[in-house]
């Protein structure tokens, strides 16, 4: 399952890693019109995704970014993947759903490490992917309720 330790965390920088030593890319505003099976709008870590599926499955896609690929919210991102869920916490799921949707959630979210896992390894990414275990805690008492919470959830 899932192990919960306290310890202490040291925050070492408040710039995400994709802003600070990712290189920019960037790409001519469309000037003419295409024809594709799919449009999706949004050039996060989600729509380049699907737009990565989508063309391996045959599909001629277009993903439509109003500012810079990768920089809304996955550019705040802090890169780090996990099989839980952050606010409002698997223990709303739990109140809302029953066991077995907490189950499908933390499974699709582990399937979607193992597929960048795959990305990695098939592209041959030089991003220091690695799996560590995951730990839940908190520094001060107001966050001690949600960390019970989420033990008790997932139990």
């Amino acid at each position: 399952m899932f192990t919960f330790k306290k310890f202490n965390c040291y925050i070492m920088s408040t710039i995400s890693i994709w802003k600070d030593k990712a290189e920019e890319s960037s790409f001519a505003p469309l000037r003419n019109d295409i024809t594709v099976d799919v449009a999706i709008v949004g050039g996060g870590i989600t729509g380049i995704t699907a737009a990565y599926i989508l063309s391996r499955a045959g599909k001629k896609v277009a993903v439509l970014e109003a500012r810079k690929v990768g920089q809304g919210s996955t550019g705040s991102s802090t890169g780090n993947l996990y099989c839980t869920i952050g606010s409002p916490g698997l223990h709303i799921v739990r109140s809302k759903f029953n066991e077995q949707k907490i189950k499908e959630v933390v499974e699709s979210r582990a399937s979607a490490v193992n597929f960048i896992e795959a990305r990695v390894n098939e592209f041959s990414i030089d991003c220091d992917f690695i799996r560590v275990p995951w730990a839940l805690f908190t520094e001060d008492s107001s966050g001690k309720s949600f960390v019970e919470k989420e033990r008790k959830a997932l139990a």
